[in-house]
């Protein structure tokens, strides 16, 4: 009863893509995946090439494009990509610029970012932390590497939401509100 109860329910697919910070929070309410790109940005290194996208929204977006589409009477699709899209997705060169200024980037194998070990030490307290990291590196490298630098929202434009702000715009506010947390501590905090 309940199984054909349930399938009689609509059903709504509402897919974020990278979620990072919050426009006017920064992270600090949820540094997500921050600590990935803060690392990449300190090795000056990963698994895409420089002149690549990211798309990354920031939470607010997202949340704000889930109740949009949960007021929608009649969607006009099942699936919808909350994302930054083709039109707003960030250049990694000005994402990597925001962090540090952007000098000496290489593009390395997901295995080769893991086993940066002496460097990633430098990001961290201990032997330990720099194992967990170089892993967490490894672990998100292997999709960054995939080509993959933006999901198409044209569905969710095309029901007359707005476009998200690029990363790059509130990439200050981020930084600014990371404060004094260690790139281990986000690492583990989002875990």
């Amino acid at each position: 009863m309940i199984l054909a109860a349930a399938g009689e329910l609509p059903i709504l697919v509402a897919r974020p893509s990278v979620v990072v910070g919050h426009t006017r929070l920064g992270v600090a309410p949820s540094a997500s995946l921050f600590w990935y790109y803060r690392a990449l940005a300190a090795l000056a290194a990963g698994p895409f090439n420089v002149d690549t996208h990211r798309d990354i929204v920031p939470v607010d977006y997202v949340a704000e494009a889930i109740l949009f589409l949960l007021r929608l009477e009649h969607p006009g699709f099942v699936r919808y990509h909350i994302s930054a899209g083709a039109r707003c997705r960030s250049p990694w060169r000005d994402i990597l610029s925001g962090f540090h200024g952007g000098a000496g980037w290489r593009t390395v194998t997901p295995s080769d970012l893991g086993n940066m070990y002496d460097e990633i030490r430098l990001l961290v307290q201990s032997d330990h932390e720099a194992n967990l990291l170089a892993r967490g590196l490894r672990a998100c490298a292997e999709f960054g590497s995939l080509g993959v630098d933006h999901f198409d929202n044209q569905r969710l434009i095309g029901e007359g939401f707005g476009h998200p702000p690029h990363f790059t715009d509130y990439l200050p506010r981020c930084i600014e509100s990371s404060g004094t947390a260690s790139i281990f501590a986000q690492m583990v905090d989002e875990s």
